[in-house]
């Protein structure tokens, strides 16, 4: 009996690829592990920000919503299909674990390392994307990473594509950028320029058509989601760029950022623990030395020949090295490799790195079209421009600071082994990634499993530890931490007693609201520091000066207030600031009742207010 087509298809794609199937495999249920041990008490905004929506609710006019609409709408139209319960929307998240794992696995179908390299590059890589400890799959900065992911993939393969070929390929290339401008702007912006100009390098024809249809495209995305909103572009471009700007500290700020995130990076690599980078130096040294002096003691010593310096041989080696020194205690130690400090050095690395990296590019394509004969220049050298744009757009929301950029530091290891050839006589360098690889993504994932998230005063207990299942009225089974439901469920019982649809405002994120199913109170779904714009909060608080809701869940964070009035504001005071006053001189006067402060998470407390 013959094989159908399909059999042929799965059989041609698990062919040669045993080790990196098995690490998708591996990143498939890493993310279930993560997305299952994490139901947050601060982040539904993006379920009530959707909710609104579909019930005719503008998320710029009425909302004043300074985030971008992409993500909105795809919870929306994934609620529509498939409900609101927690295991259904979860099921969305594991499609973005899917979308970002098959998508690193196609980036590295473009190298020639052998498969079983192939299986840990795309293992750690992906370990190493979504470390970031505040990393979630129910978030709009997973799908900004599918996005950069995939448009690597397209890029990588353009200089192969025909004429007809080049120019769909080059209209996807821009709907992804348009996707992604209208996800997270500064991402999507970087994206555009960035994969713009990579396509005038990397398309062998057509160049000037190629750019054209590629812009077209993102333009006409960007267009096609604006409308779906049903907001004018006038209140789009007011809140979602104009005032979402200055909740960053403004366009200055955001320009200046990406040369602060350079100078931060050299301090921060000139102040650290020199001893970690001396020994990663030292660990490739000994591979390059085990390679060049094993290859001559084999011409002359017969037992020698047993050894082959070949990568895995190499990789062993640099992990006996490694495990030598963590049993000698000198300088390297266990607690130094499982606390991350490894990963955490070698991440300012990779920003340094890709600063440095884009003028040397740019001066390795000038030497080679000035001479050409006798330089070797590979186009796709270029794809390092993605990674950079990124990373100089992502200082905008770290006000310059360059940690827990993953996400580039991953890609930029994932491109190593794609560009690089598979070159016998260097094979110490395929080794000395695969070994870095190990050593990090196995402290990060060490990590992922004590502390799954911790973003600010958000922190969640060890995975599968001190938690349980409850079953919620309307959304179903909820596998949550026993401290957190202790928390929420007298807070529900509470602000419902005798009114079955509470008027009920939850600051500065609205989990009360989504827990106690009590639609947020005039549509105020968000009020924090660097997501919501100074006009939003003045409002809210000239409405409850006149009518306040009957409730208020005010979680305090002056702490972290603080953080941002110096990050972003330039130590001046967040509008925040005068809501927190407000609210503490009212129930200070006896005009509004303090019914409990309930100390849950770090924090000054969660004020539960009864106004009337």
């Amino acid at each position: 009996m013959p094989e159908s087509r399909a059999t042929r298809t799965v059989r041609a794609a698990l062919r040669g690829r045993t080790w990196q199937n098995l690490s998708l495999l591996f990143c498939v249920l890493y993310g279930v592990a993560i997305i299952v041990n994490v139901e947050l008490a601060g982040n539904p905004m993006w379920f009530w920000y959707a909710t609104l929506f579909h019930h005719g609710v503008k998320l710029y006019a009425d909302l004043h919503c300074a985030l971008q609409p992409l993500f909105i709408l795809e919870m929306d139209a994934w609620m529509q299909v498939f409900g609101v319960k927690v295991l259904a929307m979860e099921g969305l998240s594991l499609l973005h674990v899917l979308l970002l794992a098959v998508g690193m696995q196609l980036l590295l179908r473009e190298s020639g390392w052998p498969d079983w390299q192939k299986g840990i590059v795309l293992a750690g890589s992906f370990v190493l994307c979504t470390h970031f400890n505040a990393y979630l799959f129910d978030d709009f900065h997973v799908v900004s990473d599918i996005f950069y992911v995939f448009s690597l993939v397209l890029l990588l393969r353009l200089p192969r594509a025909g004429a007809r070929q080049l120019l769909g390929m080059a209209a996807m290339l821009g709907v992804l950028s348009g996707l992604a401008t209208t996800n997270r702007v500064t991402d999507g912006a970087a994206l555009m320029a960035s994969a713009g100009l990579c396509v005038l390098c990397l398309a062998r024809q057509r160049r000037a058509a190629a750019l054209g249809l590629f812009v077209a495209a993102a333009l006409l995305t960007v267009a096609v989601v604006l409308s779906v909103t049903g907001d004018s572009f006038r209140d789009y471009a007011t809140n979602s760029l104009f005032r979402a700007a200055g909740s960053k500290g403004g366009s200055a700020s955001l320009m200046a950022d990406p040369w602060l995130m350079f100078r931060n990076a050299v301090q921060l690599l000139l102040a650290s623990r020199k001893w970690v980078l001396l020994w990663v130096v030292a660990l490739v040294a000994a591979a390059a030395l085990a390679q060049r002096y094993g290859r001559d003691a084999q011409r002359y010593w017969k037992p020698a020949q047993r050894w082959k310096s070949g990568v895995g041989r190499l990789v062993l080696l640099q992990l006996a090295i490694t495990a030598v020194c963590v049993a000698v205690r000198r300088p390297l130690t266990a607690r130094h490799l499982l606390s991350g400090l490894l990963l955490d050095q070698l991440s300012i690395v990779a920003v340094v790195a890709l600063y440095l990296l884009v003028p040397l590019v740019a001066a390795h394509w000038l030497w080679w079209r000035s001479r050409k004969q006798g330089v070797a220049w590979d186009a796709r050298e270029v794809l390092v421009l993605p990674l950079f744009f990124w990373l100089a757009a992502g200082s905008a929301s770290s006000g310059g600071s360059p940690r827990n950029f993953f996400e580039m530091m991953a890609l930029l290891l994932v491109l190593v082994a794609v560009v690089t050839p598979l070159d016998s006589e260097a094979s110490w360098i395929n080794a000395s990634l695969l070994t870095l690889l190990i050593l990090m993504a196995v402290p990060a994932v060490v990590t992922k499993v004590r502390e799954p998230y911790e973003w600010q005063n958000y922190s969640s207990s060890p995975m599968f530890a001190g938690r349980q299942w409850y079953r919620h009225p309307v959304y179903g089974p909820m596998y949550m931490e026993r401290d957190q439901l202790q928390f929420i469920l007298p807070v529900c019982a509470e602000v419902s007693r005798g009114n079955a649809s509470p008027e009920l405002l939850s600051l500065p994120f609205p989990y009360p609201n989504y827990f106690c199913a009590a639609p947020p109170w005039h549509g105020y779904v968000q009020t924090f520091f660097d997501t919501s714009t100074r006009a939003s909060v003045e409002e809210l608080i000239q409405e409850l000066q006149t009518r306040p809701p009957q409730w208020i869940v005010y979680q305090r964070q002056l702490k972290f207030l603080a953080l941002h009035e110096d990050l972003y504001n330039h130590g001046q005071r967040l509008a925040q600031r005068d809501l927190d006053e407000l609210i503490l001189q009212k129930i200070a006067s006896g005009q509004w009742q303090l019914v409990e402060n309930r100390h849950y998470l770090e924090g000054d407390g969660w004020l539960i207010v009864r106004t009337r």
